[in-house]
């Protein structure tokens, strides 16, 4: 009897061992397909620099979680620009409208939102006699992405562990996708935006250079004119000075040769301040060519220099502190002079030092004055025509590249 009894114990324990074994042996192929499956679950064979629209990602996606879990529809849902939820894919379509209203009363009881927060599977209880639903988010580590809303086909107690650690690796791998395939989509469309910018870059460019070659036939051409001006004013001057040469003798046949040609003369005393102008002068400046008739405060520099556009006078003065100080033998400056009518005149002042204490400092200033108004305008009208549209008037793009220019030279100095 004792024999039987552990005959009968023994061949018990042979069973639960047979069973156990059959169990681990169960286990491991498990855990070998479940890492075969993690394997394949883990990327996406599509190339997302080739896609133009998310919909086989997600279609591969619902595949995939089908292959794991059995599921009557699933929807997947995608975070939006103004990061709401909207259904991007479902399987089958028709099966949208019921899950959208399933989804809302979800989204009401917060168990949409406790969904996202928790990142694993989550699966409601049955109502109304109704399936249970799956709901994963897909989600990365910069943010989330989706929600997968699945309608199950058996119970929650059948799915095993290893289907359910593998449908995390599944939607996880699907939200990389998604981040990959909008990285792309971004990437795509940069470089669309860049190649345009790029495009209309050459023409600018190109449109440039037809008008630099414009312009500098036109520099080229006005060089010729202005070298030739330069040449008849260089024959000029040397006339000029052959007949001050011939002149110097006489002072008022110097003041006289120089009136002849349109320059007025002045003396200017720098230790008493007073300044001696000759009639022409005083006319240039807009006062009565009558010495007498001239007005008193004209005879010194204070009164000479309030004639002196409010723009232009502490150019003057510098030029003239330069002179003082020794730094320069004479200096050369145009200014304006408002007039009376309202029009204004362009001055030519030129001046040299033509007597010196013995310490060096300037004591007699001597100097002329030209009514370079005409000259002034045609070069404003030379300036002008080469910035600007001959038929329009408006600014060309020379006139723009120039300040452009200057804009960027004045950014690097700051």
């Amino acid at each position: 009897m004792l024999r039987r009894n552990r005959i009968s114990f023994m061949e018990e324990r042979l069973r639960r061992l047979e069973e156990q074994n059959a169990y681990l042996w169960q286990e491991k192929a498990f855990g070998i397909e479940a890492l075969d499956a993690a394997a394949s679950l883990g990327h996406f064979d599509t190339s997302m620099n080739k896609l133009e629209d998310p919909l086989p990602i997600l279609r591969e996606t619902v595949k995939r979680v089908q292959g794991l879990i059995p599921l009557k529809a699933a929807v997947i849902y995608l975070v939006g620009d103004d990061s709401s939820f909207y259904p991007a894919y479902c399987s089958p379509p028709d099966a949208l409208p019921e899950l959208e209203k399933r989804v809302a009363t979800l989204i009401e009881d917060r168990t949409f939102v406790w969904a996202i927060k928790r990142r694993k599977p989550v699966l409601t209880e049955f109502k109304e006699k109704r399936a249970p639903l799956l709901l994963h988010v897909l989600s990365t580590i910069s943010r989330t992405r989706g929600m997968l809303v699945g309608v199950m086909d058996k119970g929650w107690e059948e799915i095993s562990d290893y289907a359910l650690s593998l449908l995390s690796v599944a939607l996880t791998a699907s939200a990389g996708a998604l981040e990959s395939f909008e990285l792309y989509r971004n990437l795509r469309s940069l470089n669309r935006d860049l190649s345009s910018k790029m495009a209309q870059l050459e023409d600018s460019r190109n449109e440039l250079e037809r008008y630099h070659v414009v312009l500098e036939e036109q520099v080229e051409t006005r060089t010729r004119e202005l070298a030739q001006a330069n040449d008849e004013m260089k024959m000029e001057i040397a006339e000029r000075m052959r007949a001050e040469e011939e002149l110097r003798s006489s002072e008022s046949m110097l003041k006289h040769a120089l009136e002849g040609v349109g320059e007025g003369i002045w003396m200017w005393d720098v230790a008493s301040g007073e300044v001696d102008l000759s009639p022409l002068s005083m006319e240039i400046l807009g006062c009565a060519a009558d010495v007498a008739a001239c007005p008193p405060e004209m005879r010194r520099m204070e009164g000479w220099e309030r004639l002196i556009h409010p723009d232009d006078i502490e150019k003057v003065r510098y030029k003239r502190q330069k002179c003082l100080a020794g730094d320069t033998q004479g200096y050369r400056v145009e200014y304006r002079v408002p007039g009376g009518d309202g029009t204004v005149r362009w001055i030519l002042e030129r001046a040299r030092v033509v007597l010196r204490d013995d310490a060096r400092k300037p004591l007699r200033i001597a100097g002329t004055h030209s009514d370079v108004t005409e000259r002034r305008e045609l070069e404003d009208q030379i300036r002008f025509q080469a910035t600007h549209d001959y038929l329009t008037g408006l600014p060309n793009r020379y006139l723009f590249y120039d300040r452009f220019s200057q804009a960027i030279a004045y950014a690097r100095r700051k």
